[in-house]
Formats: C-alpha cells, sequence, structure tokens
C-alpha cells in the first residue's frame, strides 16, 4: 500500500448550480488531510475511531462488490486485495471533519481509488482522460453520497485545483494566493451537515420553471462570473458579483443556512469589511467569508460569538 496522503478540498463556487451545468471551482485545502492505515501501525491515537473506520471500510467493500461488474471500473479495480486489506484491519486516518463540507468523502474515495485501481494514471491526463476518471470517482463516492459529482475526490486525488465547465473539466495549481485582494475564512457552524436532503429539494424545486429560471439568473449567473472574475484577477467585477450571489443565496437558499448563522449572514450586508456564501452544501459544517477587512470581520465574529479559520493561506 503507498500510504499516500490525500488533502480535503473546498468547493469555492458552484454549490448546487453545478447540478444544472454551471461551472464549479475547486481547490484542494491541505490543512486536513487523509491517508488509508492498518490498525496494526503503532502510531494510532484512537483505537475506537480506528475500528469504526475499518467497519465503514468494509460497507463500503459491500457496496463495490456488489454493483463493480455494472461500472467502467470493473477491469481496474482489485476488489480481492481490497477486501483483503479490510480484513487486515485497513482504516482512513483523517483530521478532516466529516459533515463539514469539506472532503471527508472525497478524500477517502481518492485512497481507495490510488490503492486499488489498477493502471489508474498514465501519465498523459487529458481532458477525456478526467472525465473518465471523474466517473469513476463519482461511482466510488455514491456510498457516502446519493449523487456525487466525482469532482470532489479528483481534486483530492490529484491536489489539484479543478475548474468544471460543461462537461469539461481543466486542472490548474491556482491558489487563492493569487488573488491578493482578500483573504478567505471557513465560519464554523458547529453542526455537521447533511446534503442529500438539501440536494434532493433543490432538484425538486428546480421542476418548478419559474423557481429554475430565478437560480439561473440570480445564483448561477453570478457564480460563473466570480469564477471568470478569479481567474482574471478583476477585483471589481468579482465583488460585484460575490455581493450579489450572497444576497441571492440569502434569500433563495435560507434553509441551507443553520439558524445560528442567519442573523450574522444578515449583519454582512451593512458590511464592506467581508461577504458571505455556503461552502459547498450549506446546512451545517462551514460558511465562507471573503474577508476585505480582517478586524472588522473578527469584531463582528466575536459580536456573534462565531469562530473561523484561514484558508487562503493554504489552498
Amino acid at each position: 500500500m503507498q500510504n499516500q496522503i490525500f488533502p480535503s478540498k473546498i468547493l469555492l463556487f458552484g454549490e448546487y448550480v453545478v447540478l444544472l451545468h454551471a461551472k464549479a471551482l475547486v481547490m484542494p485545502f491541505p490543512y486536513f488531510l487523509a491517508s488509508l492505515q492498518f490498525i496494526d501501525n503503532k502510531n494510532i491515537i484512537n483505537i475506537k475511531d480506528a475500528k469504526f473506520s475499518n467497519h465503514v471500510l468494509h460497507n463500503f467493500y459491500e457496496y463495490i462488490s456488489k454493483s463493480l461488474d455494472k461500472t467502467n471500473l470493473a477491469d481496474k479495480f482489485d476488489l480481492k486485495k481490497f477486501h483483503s486489506d479490510v480484513m487486515r484491519g485497513l482504516y482512513v486516518n483523517s483530521n478532516i471533519p466529516m459533515g463539514y463540507g469539506v472532503g471527508s468523502s472525497g478524500a477517502i474515495t481518492a485512497a481507495v481509488y490510488d490503492n486499488y485501481c489498477i493502471g489508474r494514471d498514465n501519465g498523459n491526463v487529458d481532458g477525456q482522460y478526467l472525465l473518465q476518471v471523474k466517473k469513476d470517482l463519482a461511482y466510488l463516492e455514491s456510498f457516502f453520497h446519493v449523487n456525487s459529482s466525482g469532482i470532489d475526490p479528483l481534486v483530492c486525488y490529484y491536489n489539484k485545483t479543478a475548474l468544471y465547465e460543461e462537461n469539461k473539466i481543466k486542472l490548474s495549481n491556482f491558489s487563492l494566493l493569487q488573488a491578493q485582494y482578500f483573504q478567505v475564512f471557513l465560519i464554523d457552524a458547529g453542526i455537521p451537515r447533511k446534503t442529500g436532503n438539501l440536494v434532493e429539494q433543490f432538484i425538486n424545486n428546480c421542476m418548478d420553471e419559474t423557481y429554475l429560471s430565478s437560480i439561473r439568473n440570480n445564483i448561477m449567473l453570478p457564480s460563473n462570473n466570480c469564477i471568470d472574475a478569479l481567474l482574471e484577477g478583476n477585483k471589481a467585477k468579482f465583488f460585484r458579483n460575490l455581493s450579489d450571489l450572497s444576497t441571492s443565496q440569502f434569500n433563495y437558499f435560507r434553509p441551507m443556512i443553520v439558524p445560528s448563522l442567519q442573523a450574522f449572514w444578515n449583519q454582512s450586508f451593512q458590511s464592506d469589511h467581508y461577504v458571505l456564501k455556503l461552502c459547498g452544501s450549506g446546512g451545517g459544517g462551514y460558511l465562507l467569508a471573503f474577508v476585505k477587512n480582517y478586524d472588522g470581520f473578527t469584531s463582528d465574529l466575536k459580536q456573534f460569538n462565531l469562530s473561523a479559520l484561514l484558508a487562503s493561506s493554504l489552498s
């Protein structure tokens, strides 16, 4: 086993609307990390957590064994070795918080794919190859999420920023350090999220043409524009569209914002120091804050008794 280490990720833009073929920008976030190890490893800190992780991987194996023959991974995935290692005490050594929208399942999926997919990377990673890898990873991650795009584990697997647009993927070394006119913080909601119901509700809502049209105009458009402006380095365009996106998410995605953070989000509209948006599907976990003035931001955090983690220094 290679014992490769995989980072968490941040979906910077594209939550929900990526399901409507909008752009998505996803970045690795190596503050949190995960790797596969065995329970006989002497460095285990919490044996109870390790045994629970091994149990999850056993269920993961059961899921794959029942459906692998229906996928393109059937001839590439070493199911026998995976089962053998699980029985030997394979577990995921991870500090990625579960249910926080930073890719705990994506990193696990990437680790399993890396260790048990035969001939997984021929060194010639073109667009079509990436789409196939994304499809394979989506199948594997569907064990954790009923609907997976495969983008999150792809970013964890390659440890590169991914721009996804109209069924095309481009990997790059883009970092938020390149955007020197703001810092990005993760604001802790204090509770984990449950993605499935929120995504299902969004899909159902989009069956209404009026709602769908509003989402395309008020959320998809500024989200796409934010990505374009960020990659172009256009500060004015970026914050103009980010403010529109924040307002629209607050209005249309209120159920995705936990009550304890709604007052803080509403406060942000009165401030020129920072702008808030969802981090992934919301419903708990983290919020993203794009901060222009650190002192003004931290002052409001203290007012609402919230904590935040700097993300842009590592992405």
